[in-house]
């Protein structure tokens, strides 16, 4: 099985596209989001079959 991690900074307005294509176009794959900002990008990620991850503090792209 592949997984894909998407970082999610305030990407409500922009997000959709990228999950429509990554559910719909791969086969036996798991797509995590995590989700670090402060917009409704969560509110939009609960529509898709994916796992979404929601940090209270801002991580940045390279926090463990």
């Amino acid at each position: 099985m592949l997984t894909v991690v998407v970082p999610a900074y305030n990407e409500g307005e922009r997000i959709r596209e990228t999950l429509s294509q990554l559910t719909s176009s791969l086969r036996d794959v798991e797509v995590i989001v995590v989700f670090d900002g402060d917009d409704h990008t969560p509110d939009v990620v609960r529509n898709y079959p994916v796992k979404l991850v929601v940090s209270k503090e801002r991580l940045g792209k390279g926090e463990r």
